[in-house]
């Protein structure tokens, strides 16, 4: 299963509005006081203390808007978007009476926060919108570049084209630059994101690292929490659990003891995927379920729809309910790209449990909301589109739908555009659409490209090497071998190809079910095959081998099958001893098997021999 990878926000680093010299002290005390428990890590006492300031502080004044701003900062960073949401609207009147210019940025950057956070994206947008052009106005580059940052994930989210790089690596450098270690600390975390966004891990390890050290200056401990879950969430992003583990440790008590919910939710969603990795899929269902109830409580739906999205990508039982309501939720908050990835996970998740026809137009709505959105010709979107047209290609060689080879010929070509190194990371389903492929030029009537992509694939699923893999290889040398056997030009070489298949089947265990059909069948075509050309000698040799591995594996039918062919390619021989033998030892497997038709051969046979 792919990790879920759950938003971070840029949580605000700075104090969000200077007190006046001439205010009430015992309100600048609680203020200060509530601050110092805020970067200790004690947010209960900071909410009382926040609470406290708010409640002397006199109406109409600059602590009034302070204490307003920075106490609902905290109840967002806690969850409570509805008091952090009226506490940012005071702070925001009375910025607009006091005329608060130095505040605009530090406010609109909390307003965004908070409508993004409650899934109104447009509405985020819009604020970041008049965010970026106000500080620019009023010559705050430090606010107007997270305004920028924050604006570029809403825009992300959305579907939107989020901005140039070289618009982000400026915002990063602004807040580096900035008169604060916390700011520098943000600088440095996310351009640890744009690293690793490109693949640079070390990179972005490094920087992650002079991050935490930044914030451990400063002595904020929720920043420093914060960015160790960046840190775990880079190893997961990595496919390094084990590493992460110790990261993990310990971040669920503080984030708990600070009531920080959604980071709370992060935290719970990684352990869910470590556990899932430790093949303990009944511990990651359970986590992910007490996520999903905390991110249902306080009203975050990109955090509900990621956890319903993550225990889809299990694919259980349950997984389209949750699958639906991923989709569901992301359609109706416009995050576009998350909504397409649900819908491309409730057609997979479709497609494993064999309801194709749903797979089917759930696949056709996801590429197509696709290409509406964005450029598909290049990049990640045009790997995303490749992967979603091979699980439709395989889907509709299921449905022998009309169409399909077109369909499966399209994913080819796809597949042959992508670089090297993602070719080879999807390697299996760039083999499995080969093989679909094959199939549906069979269904198409094209008898050449079928065997030309039947080939192709046998020949990489063997490369893959897997037990499943050799165990699908065999079974392309089957269909490949019947193909050939009703071609005159090809005939000559159908033996060649259940033979193949064959040297596969007997490395591979036979017990497995799967294995031991391809090998009866393959053992079968073969046998008919000598007996259609009168290569009695081979032909027993097959059909004894036949009889031999379909009594081990319990087959009545195919053994007395098999003995019946014995018998008649013995007669052929002059063998008559021997028929008779075949035809006595068969006859009761054939009774067994209840196959009446097979079991009249017997008896008719037989009774020759006694006239």
């Amino acid at each position: 299963m792919r990790p879920c990878r759950l938003f971070v926000a840029i949580a605000l680093p700075f104090i969000l509005v200077a007190s006046s010299a001439f205010a009430d002290t015992s309100v600048e005390d609680h203020l200060e006081d509530a601050r110092s428990l805020y970067y200790a890590g004690h947010w209960q006492e900071a909410d009382e203390a926040f609470q406290r300031a708010h409640s002397i502080a006199q109406a109409g004044t600059k602590l009034k808007a302070a204490s307003a701003l920075e106490w609902g900062t905290l109840m967002w960073e806690q969850g409570n978007y509805e008091r952090a949401e009226q506490l940012v609207n005071e702070a925001l009147e009375l910025a607009r009476e006091l005329g608060l210019d130095d505040a605009t940025g530090e406010l609109l950057v909390a307003q965004g926060h908070i409508e993004a956070s409650k899934g109104e994206l447009s509405s985020a947008e819009n604020t970041l919108n008049i965010c970026v052009q106000l500080t620019g106005e009023l010559g705050d580059p430090v606010h107007r570049a997270l305004c920028r940052l924050n604006r570029r994930m809403v825009r992300t989210l959305r579907g939107k084209d989020p901005g140039s790089d070289r618009e982000f690596r400026d915002d990063v450098a602004t807040l580096s630059d900035a008169d604060s270690t916390l700011s520098i600390g943000t600088s440095l975390a996310k351009t640890a994101e744009l690293y690793r966004d490109s693949g640079d891990y070390e990179r972005a390890t490094q920087l992650l690292s002079e991050a935490q050290q930044m914030y451990r200056d400063a002595g904020s401990v929720p920043a420093v929490t914060r960015n160790q879950l960046r840190k775990a969430q880079l190893l997961h992003h990595q496919g390094k659990f084990e590493e992460a583990r110790p990261v993990v440790d310990g971040l669920l008590p503080r984030f708990e003891k600070m009531r920080n919910r959604p980071m709370i939710v992060h935290t719970l969603a990684l352990q869910a995927e470590d556990a899932i990795h430790q093949d303990d899929p009944r511990s990651g269902v359970k986590l992910y379920r007490r996520a999903l109830a905390i991110a249902d409580e306080i009203g975050n739906p990109q955090l509900t729809g990621r956890i319903h999205l993550a225990l889809c990508e299990m694919s259980f039982t349950e997984s389209p309910g949750h699958c639906q309501r991923a989709t569901e939720i992301f359609a109706s908050t416009g995050m576009t790209f998350l909504e397409i990835r649900a819908r491309t996970a409730l057609a997979r998740t479709h497609q494993i449990q064999g309801e194709f026809e749903e797979a089917r137009t759930a696949f056709r709505q996801a590429i197509r909301q696709l290409e509406e959105a964005v450029d598909t010709d290049q990049g990640t979107h045009a790997t995303s589109r490749t992967l979603q047209y091979a699980n439709l290609c395989q889907v509709e060689a299921q449905l022998e739908a009309t169409g399909a080879l077109t369909t499966c010929t399209e994913a080819l070509r796809n597949i042959e555009d992508l670089d090297e190194e993602t070719r080879e990371r999807h390697a299996g389903l760039s083999v499995a659409t080969i093989h679909a492929t094959a199939r549906t030029a069979m269904q198409a009537n094209r008898a050449s490209t079928a065997l030309e992509h039947f080939s192709t694939a046998a020949e990489l699923y063997e490369e893959l090497g897997e037990d499943n893999h050799l165990r699908i290889a065999a079974d392309i040398h089957l269909r490949r071998g019947a193909i050939q056997r009703q071609i005159a030009t090809e005939r000559d070489n159908a033996a060649d190809s259940f033979q193949k298949g064959l040297s596969i089947t007997n490395e591979l265990e036979l017990d497995e079910e799967d294995v031991a059909t391809v090998h009866i069948s393959l053992l079968t075509q073969l046998a008919q095959l000598h007996r259609a050309d009168e290569d009695w000698s081979d032909a027993i040799d097959v059909l004894k081998k036949l009889r031999d591995a379909a009594t081990g594996l319990g087959d009545h039918k195919s053994a007395a099958w098999a003995y019946s062919g014995l018998a008649s390619a013995y007669l052929q021989t002059d063998r008559r001893d021997d028929a008779v033998e075949a035809l006595q030892e068969g006859r009761p497997l054939a009774e067994k098997a209840d196959d009446q038709e097979l079991l009249q051969t017997f008896d008719e046979n037989l009774q020759r021999f006694d006239n």
